[in-house]
């Protein structure tokens, strides 16, 4: 008897070591586990930080809700993305003002046959838009500036992108981006200016974009 009870006594302990040692398994196999996840989330956490979303596509994003508006630009079948900014009719060229610092325009001729050269029809746009904006914006002469053709969306585009002299007391040089091109054998402009005279770099880098986004915004279709 006393044997038999030895015996129980024995696999009782044995049978209390091992469930020492698996809840000890289980602890060190549980804990494991939350230190690699943890590890993997801070993995994650980094790699956000050191990638953040493209300013790029920010920027993109951003355009697209400025333009809410589709215009049909004078009587032709060319409709432009714009902002839902003050509209202002000047002559040959219709104006989108923010009220404080951005003014973007669509200038065209519309009775006036385009020639198959887009930099001719260039000097003509850019020669309505400073008569028509001068007394509303002090527009007077283009400054310096860089002209290049490029194609965007398969319409050969003029673009100008520089200075405009603006204001009369004091003077200052305004950013100005354009773009010409000829649809229809009707030759536009669209254009964007920063007239605030500090010149903000930040107004700077919005109205190119936005013009730019205007320009991929051209089609023949509302």
């Amino acid at each position: 008897m006393e044997n038999m009870n030895n015996k129980t006594k024995k696999i009782a302990v044995i049978a209390i070591i091992s469930i020492i040692i698996i809840m000890a398994i289980i602890i060190i196999v549980f804990t494991s586990n939350n230190n690699k996840t943890e590890l993997q989330n801070q993995e994650v956490k980094e790699s956000e930080q050191s990638n953040p979303p493209s300013s790029d596509t920010n920027s993109q994003t951003n355009n697209e809700t400025v333009l809410e508006e589709t215009y049909r630009v004078a009587i032709t079948n060319t409709y432009v993305n714009v902002p839902n900014y003050h509209k202002m009719e000047m002559g040959l060229t219709e104006g989108f003002m923010d009220g404080t610092t951005k003014f973007f325009a669509i200038s065209c001729s519309p009775f006036d046959k385009a020639s198959d050269d887009v930099k001719e029809e260039y000097n003509k746009r850019i020669t309505d838009y400073i008569a028509d904006v001068h007394n509303h914006r002090l527009v007077k002469a283009l400054g310096e500036h860089t002209e290049e053709i490029i194609n965007i969306n398969g319409i050969e585009t003029y673009k100008v992108e520089g200075k405009m002299n603006c204001g009369s007391n004091p003077k200052y040089d305004a950013y100005f981006v354009s773009y010409t091109f000829i649809m229809d054998n009707v030759s536009f402009m669209i254009s964007g200016l920063v007239y605030d005279e500090s010149q903000p770099e930040k107004e700077i880098k919005q109205v190119k974009e936005i013009t730019e986004a205007m320009m991929r915004s051209v089609r023949d279709h509302k």
